[in-house]
């Protein structure tokens, strides 16, 4: 279980190599899981290797074990949103809300959280405290987890107005939580409430200058409202904090940022490359479409029941016409469907400074298994 504590603390800091180190020593240990801990233990392992089928399958089995326990019904959800099926991921994020509650009526403590005062000094090295306990580790989320979690799905849905209500929770609940400022800003942005959207990025640098794509999410509302200079200045900031990363912003996940200290960088679409000279990142542009055409599900998907969340990545001209497309993650069952359907979508034509753009951005398809 260590080691399963040490490749969730190792994924939360960006260190994915080491995070999938430890996973993988953690599978070797765990292989027969005997209690709620352990599974619970594994399920993150796998979750952190990407075998998410298998991670499900142990997150079950500890809920099985333990039907209260808060945390494997927040994991859980998690992985059913990175499947696509944010109906699930919103059923176990519910449920979590609903234990946190009914746990504060009966007034309990929460014992689950390491407490210093019981670790020997102050000096003890993290690492030895897990080593010699590390089943606390696992139970210390932060507050509101269920609502920042419930939020970022409703935000992958188009739900703003869930999403911005769920952060604004969040933010109550942990009120020097950077990174929810920084999702919610996301979803004011998607309304088109630039000045909201910028006063929650202001924040989010605040308690965290160094919060990735805060600046470039701050940037792209400047430039929404026509103010180039600074969203020139947000964007070389962006650059300047992260040079490594080409792909800002592919998606509205990763423009909110995935962890607090960095995430992965995301593929870019090559043949959307050649076409997006001069244009403008756009996030996720299913709520943009003046018609939004509908993927059919091929009779090779139906006999394999594939399923999940299709990203599409586009090119969108300045009349609103799709003049890229390419699917760059998703069942491959699935990509060309969802690739004829983006082309045959249309628009609202993005201006930028009153003047009609080409905008870049992606399209979420979303099946469920026939």
């Amino acid at each position: 279980m260590y080691y399963a504590v040490m490749c969730e603390l190792s994924s939360a800091d960006g260190q994915t190599v080491q995070a999938r180190a430890y996973a993988e020593k953690a599978v070797l240990l765990l292989e027969n899981p005997s209690d709620d801990f352990e599974f619970y233990a594994k399920g993150v392992a796998y979750e952190v290797l990407g075998h998410y089928d298998i991670a499900l399958d142990n997150f079950d089995k500890a809920i099985q074990y333990d039907p209260q326990k808060i945390i494997s019904y927040i994991r859980r959800g998690r992985v059913y949103s990175q499947k696509g099926n944010f109906d699930r991921a919103l059923a176990d994020f519910n449920k979590a809300i609903q234990l946190e509650a009914e746990k504060s009526a009966d007034g309990e403590q929460d014992k689950s959280s390491p407490n210093k005062a019981d670790n020997d000094s102050p000096t003890t090295d993290i690492d030895e405290l897990i080593q010699r306990d590390p089943r606390p580790w696992f139970e210390n989320f932060r507050p509101g987890a269920a609502y920042f979690d419930r939020g970022k799905t409703y935000l992958q849905k188009d739900d703003n107005d869930r999403a911005i209500a769920d952060f604004t929770k969040a933010i109550e609940l942990d009120p020097k939580r950077a990174i929810a400022y920084n999702y919610r800003g996301v979803a004011y942005g998607s309304k088109g409430d630039f000045d909201q959207a910028i006063a929650d990025f202001d924040k989010a640098l605040q308690l965290n200058p160094l919060l990735r794509n805060a600046h470039y999410n701050r940037g792209l509302a400047f430039s929404e409202k026509g103010d180039e200079a600074r969203a020139r200045a947000d964007f070389e900031k962006e650059k300047q904090l992260y040079p490594g990363n080409n792909s800002i912003a592919d998606h509205q996940n990763d423009a909110a940022g995935t962890t607090e200290r960095g995430e992965k960088d995301s593929d870019v679409c090559q043949d959307c490359a050649k076409n997006s000279s001069d244009s403008l990142r756009g996030g996720v542009l299913n709520g943009r479409a003046v018609k939004l055409a509908k993927p059919k599900y091929p009779h090779a998907a139906r006999k394999s029941h594939a399923s999940g969340l299709v990203v599409v990545h586009v090119v969108i001209d300045e009349q609103g016409k799709v003049i890229a497309a390419e699917a760059t993650s998703g069942d491959p069952l699935l990509h060309d469907v969802c690739v004829e359907a983006a082309k045959n979508s249309l628009f609202t034509p993005t201006l930028l400074a009153g003047m009609p753009v080409k905008v870049t951005g992606v399209i979420h398809y979303n099946f469920v298994a026939q």
